[in-house]
Order: structure tokens, then sequence, then C-alpha cells
């Protein structure tokens, strides 16, 4: 009977088998195709649970350089937002004029005084660029007097560089302006940009 089972089935002659010679071999024919699916099920479910293993990998591979590379750019562009920010840091309180002129590029005492304006600091449709009671409350700004030739004061204000430059940096990060204004490069675009959002939020809304 061995000796039937090692033959090759070309070489096996069924019609000269005896009926329990011939169910023998079918029997093992077929357990022997058994035996090499489930060796097939195993390669395929060894092969796809490798294929799971390595697609993981590469997703956490291609995740940590994905965050590397974000967090990379993000300290990019805060050097780089840092050197356009303020040129000049000076303590305490100062002018329009001189916040402005703190930027890279600079920006006019009037840029400045639609800014704050813009950002809720100063009231909307003065000449002037007056502060709001709570800006003078929570010490943004603060008042002074000055006089003239003809020896009359006038009321003019100063503004905390620091507490200023937060609530504007505040402002353009929640409204998606913070690239668009910093990466200007020259005060002329800077103050159209700036007028154009004097208008949508200053004029528009009155």
């Amino acid at each position: 009977m061995n000796e039937i089972i090692g033959l090759n089935i070309n070489e096996l002659d069924f019609d000269k088998m005896s009926e329990e010679q011939s169910s023998i071999v079918l029997i093992k024919m077929l357990e022997s195709q058994k035996k090499k699916l489930q060796r097939f099920e195993s390669q395929q479910i060894k092969d796809k649970e490798e294929t799971n293993i390595k697609f993981e990998e590469l997703k956490n591979e291609f995740k940590n350089e994905l965050d590397k590379h974000k967090e990379e750019m993000n300290k990019k562009e805060e050097v780089v937002i840092g050197g356009l920010r303020i040129d000049n840091q000076v303590s305490d309180f100062i002018t329009q004029d001189v916040f402005g002129k703190s930027f890279t590029p600079p920006m006019s005492r009037i840029m400045v005084g639609k800014l704050f304006k813009i950002i809720g600091l100063a009231r909307p449709g003065q000449k002037e660029t007056i502060p709001f009671m709570n800006a003078l409350t929570m010490k943004y700004a603060i008042n002074y007097f000055v006089e003239d030739p003809y020896g009359n004061k006038h009321e003019a204000y100063l503004w905390d560089q620091e507490k200023c430059l937060c609530r504007l940096e505040k402002w353009l990060k929640s409204n998606n302006y913070t690239e668009q204004f910093y990466f200007i490069f020259d005060t002329a675009t800077r103050h159209k940009f700036i007028n154009e959002l004097y208008e949508k939020y200053v004029i528009n809304k009155k």
C-alpha cells in the first residue's frame, strides 16, 4: 500500500486497483490537498499579519516625521515672526509712533491707531485714537496731558507695548491673519492690509 501512495497520480492505474486500494489512494490525495490548502492559508494569514505590522510601522514612522516637520516649521515661524515683531523692545508705556516704528516694516502712527480700533482697544468713529474705558482700567493705556504753545492742555495717551502686542497677536491668531500680517515686507503693503481690515471690521460694522 505504501508503494501505491508513493506513486505519482499519473502513474496510478485505478482500473487495476481494488475498491479498497482506490479509496485509500483518494483519501490520501484529499488529505494531501487539505494539508497544502492549510499551509497556503496559514502563509496567507502570516503574510497579512506581516503586512499589517509593516503598514503600522510605516504609518507611525510617517506620523513621527510629520510631527517632527510640523514642530520644526512652527519653530522657524516663531523665529521669523519674532524677528519681524519688535525691533527695539522698550519698557512700560510708549506713543503710537514708537509702537509703529518698532515693527519690521514699520507702521505709521495713524495705522497703529486704526489697528487699535480694529482689535478693540480704541473707540471707532473718532479721528484721534481714544482708548475704551476698560482699556484704561486694564492699563493697556494711560492718559497724560501735554501743553501747547498757547498754554492749553490737551489729553493724550501712552500705550503698554507688551499688553497691546499680546492683544494684537491674539486677535490676529483668532481671525487667521497672523501670517498675512507678519509676512509683509514693505510699509505700503502693510498699510494697505491694515486699511482693508479697518474697512471690514470698523467701517462696515458701524
